[in-house]
């Protein structure tokens, strides 16, 4: 059976934890470049700004983005048309995955002036919100302007590779090699000849991408390479350094819970359940939550564990029944067994927002579910109503089920 390889690009992990652990993504672009805030405003007159900027730019380089957020956000504050903390915020909201602000504040720096670096940044920015047609854009202009930035076009192969799109992805990734040769194109040079099946060549590049560093995600990308490879041990090898890696840092941050997460997705990606389990357990120690028990609980009942999944599906329950995922679980569950009345209740809920807690795509669900036990219990016109507004909220499903089942119905 062959592995997928899951690509673990966790900015967030990145920008805050600068320690043994590395990771390599859209941030180590940024990094690799030599960024920093200080060198967008460093010619100031006043000394005091000069401090400040050089105090947010040292928070930055920490990962001590919330902090350097509320500088920024207080100079802006007192002198919103002040261009260059635009360009600082970008590089912040980057950090912390907010990319849609990052790209506004992109915008409006380069309203006012031109900076290869926040063309860059906004160009990343589009990549991680999967806006890949403006991303695109970005990435040939800067190439335009100059050789270096070849290396997105690495990242660009590695994205067509994974949508199936081989043949155009081999051009990107021979341009990028050809005319950078630093340990982020081999990196998405690997993914590319991983994801369309040439597991050598992926092997040659990971190993370039290692040769000198230590990066998470590239000892993961090997072990996957290796399975492909039927190389076992190898495989076996490069995970246990994974893991040692995650475990020395979670030694320096041990409430993390982002770590625990992290460790515990890899591990199910190459389906070590039982160690899985373990890092559940531990975060449910530390810092216990109706999420982590439901996630125990599929854990469980994916490895026949019925008592402890049936305990664990309690104390979720008894944490917090207004979870959107464990009250998610319990309309699957009731819709399963036929108590479509406990549907309607659970989803009245939810659309009554008598919790002011569930989001859009929350309530456009529980319109669809609700209209699903209406008409299952005889009700099909009242269910079509549910059911066609789901639709309306953008529900694919609910669309699906109009087109289906609803279309004949009479009011």
């Amino acid at each position: 059976m062959k592995k997928k390889y899951y690509a673990y690009f966790i900015v967030s992990l990145i920008m805050n934890i600068h320690t043994q652990a590395q990771f390599l993504d859209a941030g180590a672009m940024v990094k690799n470049n030599n960024l920093t805030i200080y060198e967008f405003y460093n010619d100031t007159d006043s000394t005091a700004l000069k401090k400040t900027i050089f105090r947010i730019d040292s928070l930055y380089q920490i990962g001590k983005y919330k902090q350097a957020l509320s500088i920024v956000n207080n100079i802006l504050h007192n002198d919103s048309t002040f261009y260059p903390i635009y360009g600082i915020r970008a590089f912040i909201n980057f950090g912390i995955t907010d990319y849609h602000e990052c790209i506004n504040d992109c915008n409006h720096f380069l309203g006012y002036a031109d900076l290869n670096e926040l063309l860059m940044i906004r160009g990343l920015a589009y990549f991680q919100a999967e806006d890949f047609d403006n991303a695109k854009i970005d990435f040939d202009k800067l190439i335009r302007l100059d050789k270096k930035y070849y290396v997105l076009y690495s990242m660009w192969s590695s994205y067509l590779a994974s949508s199936g799109e081989c043949d155009e992805a081999a051009d990107y990734c021979r341009l990028a090699l050809n005319n950078c040769h630093d340990r982020v194109t081999y990196f998405y040079a690997a993914q590319y000849y991983l994801n369309c099946e040439k597991a050598d060549s992926a092997l040659f590049f990971i190993n370039k991408t290692l040769d000198s560093t230590r990066y998470i995600d590239a000892y993961l990308l090997r072990a996957s390479i290796k399975y492909e490879l039927e190389d076992f041990e190898g495989y076996e090898k490069d995970l246990d350094t994974v893991i040692f890696d995650i475990d020395k840092v979670i030694k320096l941050i041990p409430y993390n819970m982002d770590l625990y997460q992290f460790k515990y997705q890899v591990l199910m990606s190459y389906d070590e359940f039982y160690s899985a389990l373990q890092v559940l357990d531990t975060m449910l120690l530390y810092q216990p939550s109706a999420e982590t028990y439901l996630q125990k609980y599929y854990l469980c009942k994916r490895t026949a564990m019925d008592k402890e999944a049936e305990a664990a599906l309690n104390k979720a329950i008894e944490m917090d029944s207004t979870n959107s995922h464990v009250i998610t679980f319990m309309i699957e569950t009731y819709t399963e067994q036929q108590k479509y009345s406990d549907v309607i209740k659970l989803c009245n809920k939810i659309i009554d927002q008598t919790l002011n807690k569930y989001g859009p795509s929350d309530v456009a669900y529980a319109y669809r579910k609700r209209g699903n036990a209406k008409y299952l219990s005889g009700k099909k016109a009242e269910g079509c109503e549910d059911i066609q507004k789901a639709a309306s909220m953008g529900d694919i499903d609910a669309k699906i089920i109009m087109e289906q089942t609803c279309k004949l119905i009479k009011k």
